[in-house]
């Protein structure tokens, strides 16, 4: 499946170098789980630093260890990955956003990519390309 990311790159919008410093950008710039949960008044420090202990010890996500502490519910944490990700800057706009694609060029590659992946499906790599330069979190704009 092609993601987003990997579809500028083909399409000779950016570099892959350019992407990967964007979706550094993006893990730097969101908000942790701990730091959601704190905000929404839904774990205190002294429970953050418990989670964070047991998820070094088990190498669990945060959620999974703050379930297993039953400090939360699964559905608590689904509400805070959603609170995540909505919060989470889109790599279309940091990459415009550091000049490695202009404005108007990536409006026009947001609807082509839309158009392929609303009449097919994600289109395809070819054979021996990467889906993702570097570690993307989506495969959306």
């Amino acid at each position: 499946m092609l993601q987003f990311e990997a579809f500028l790159v083909q399409q000779g919008l950016t570099t892959p170098e350019n992407v990967v410093k964007a979706l550094d950008q993006q893990r730097e710039q969101t908000q942790s789980i701990g730091k959601i949960a704190l905000a929404q008044h839904m774990l205190t420090v002294r429970q953050v630093f418990e989670i964070l202990n047991d998820q070094a010890d088990h190498g669990s996500k945060f959620g999974e260890s703050a379930v297993s502490l039953h400090y939360l519910t699964d559905p608590q944490v689904a509400a805070l990955l959603k609170i995540q990700k909505e919060g989470r800057p889109e790599v279309s706009k940091l990459l415009v956003d550091m000049g490695a694609v202009d404005g108007a060029a990536m409006e026009q590659a947001v609807a082509r990519y839309q158009a392929l992946t609303q009449r097919r499906g994600p289109p395809s790599l070819s054979a021996g390309e990467d889906a993702r330069p570097g570690q993307a979190q989506s495969g959306k704009p």
